[in-house]
């Protein structure tokens, strides 16, 4: 694209935005015809930037598309605070899911100054708000690996954020209803009439409605959650991308509000030996990544849930599947990170038994001994006054750590053994020398 070709852009772009942000014309415009306006810019966006849409993934934007940012990016200047306090939060994170996906570098920087523009503290985020803002973390997660450093800082910036939920949610919220769906038997019999219709998209909608449902703590979901339940398991078969990640996300919610219900389910689902046949592996990283973000939100109730999160791990650590191995140790390094010396000491001694007979074997996924060196080095990093509990196990844990550092056939494998020497190394000094008593 030539120089005066972008101004001219540009330069259309300010005018219309300029138009907007007249003193005169601002005070006849409705601030809903702001909001819808922007809302179907962000659509156009985000549907550029998905993925699941053939054509639209391109490394540079078109001039309409770079004339739609810059409206977008002059109305979140001009309008920011009061397009954020007005707008539906779910569409917004909704659409930032699919922008954040996208390889062009203005969307993404678009997208993450949006979702700058949410964390502010300018809107307090609500319950059933707070989970599809965790759904982003994935998607934060990969660009912390972009190209462009500037991307790189901001993502991370905004991870590290939602994930220490620093100054964008109110626990005060955490207790109250402030999301209403609507309580008649006809709006749930249509609902659970859409999860089972055979066209894709209002099996897609019934499942949205579902997710809503829970959040809302609505009588009509606890009156029939076993069914429901039921319902979302058979969509977590399915074939399509929206369904069965629109039932994991449900069952996601479901965890949130009765973890005794949706936890050993979704544990099942992970440990089934014949899930979607299309796509095995992805569905059980989806399922893995369910179940770390029900562990993450349970925060410091977390300790008194564990053992529903441990009767199924280690079930799922004496599979044959590398899969489910792999899954199975993921979610363990999560509560190990989130647990620490706190809560997991009852399992402390059975968790490091399971990686070492891993880590003993020949496997042929490297996978499934990358993942047991990090649940190991998690253990041993964060295992505090525990020490003396595993004391006995510190020698052979020692011996085989040093087999995998000089002889592993896998770069990592053997780059994560050095590392995890080196806290074991540290955690033995711990139990030798007593702490000095002034």
């Amino acid at each position: 694209m030539g120089g005066d070709e972008w101004d001219d852009i540009l330069y259309e772009s300010d005018c219309f935005c300029n138009l907007l942000s007249l003193p005169e014309l601002e005070k006849k415009l409705d601030i809903n015809f702001i909001c819808d306006f922007f809302l179907e810019a962000l659509q156009l966006i985000a549907d550029k930037s998905n993925p699941l849409i053939p054509d639209t993934q391109t490394e540079k934007a078109d001039p309409s598309q770079i004339m739609i940012l810059q409206t977008v990016l002059h109305l979140i200047e001009n309008f920011g605070e009061k397009i954020i306090v007005n707008i539906d939060i779910i569409k917004i994170s909704l659409f930032l899911n699919n922008m954040l996906m996208s390889k062009d570098e203005e969307i993404l920087t678009l997208s993450l100054t949006l979702l700058a523009a949410l964390l502010s503290g300018v809107v307090e985020i609500k319950k059933e708000e707070e989970i599809i803002i965790y759904d982003l973390l994935d998607r934060l997660n990969e660009l912390k690996s972009h190209s462009n450093t500037q991307i790189i800082q901001t993502a991370t910036d905004l991870y590290d954020k939602i994930y220490k939920r620093d100054g964008w949610t109110s626990e005060k919220l955490h207790q109250e209803k402030k999301f209403h769906f609507s309580e008649s038997d006809e709006t749930f019999k249509n609902i659970m009439k859409d999860i089972q219709d055979p066209l894709l998209p209002v099996r897609a909608h019934g499942l949205i409605s579902i997710r809503r449902l829970v959040l809302s703590k609505d009588p009509y979901f606890y009156k029939n959650v076993d069914a429901i339940l039921e319902l979302l398991e058979n969509q977590c078969y399915d074939d399509d991308d929206y369904i069965y990640l629109g039932a994991i996300a449900a069952f996601s919610a479901i965890g949130d509000v009765l973890i005794d219900k949706a936890l050993p389910l979704l544990g099942q689902i992970l440990l089934n030996n014949s899930p979607n046949k299309k796509r095995p592996s992805e569905l059980r990283l989806k399922i893995s990544e369910a179940i770390q973000k029900i562990a993450l939100r349970l925060g410091e109730l977390l300790p008194h849930h564990v053992s529903k999160f441990f009767g199924f791990l280690f079930v799922g650590l004496r599979d044959s599947d590398p899969l489910i191995i792999a899954s199975c140790l993921s979610i363990i390094a999560q509560l190990c990170r989130q647990l620490e010396d706190t809560g997991i000491g009852p399992y402390l001694e059975e968790v490091l038994l399971a990686v070492m007979n891993i880590l003993r074997l020949p496997h042929p996924d490297v996978n499934v001994h990358r993942a047991a060196i990090i649940v190991l080095n998690d253990i041993l990093g964060g295992v505090g006054c525990s020490v003396s509990v595993i004391a006995h196990h510190l020698r052979p844990i020692y011996e085989q750590l040093v087999v995998l550092r000089e002889s592993h056939p896998d770069d990592l494998c053997r780059l994560h053994a050095e590392a995890t020497i080196l806290n074991l190394t540290l955690l033995m000094k711990q139990l030798l020398t007593p702490d000095d008593q002034d």
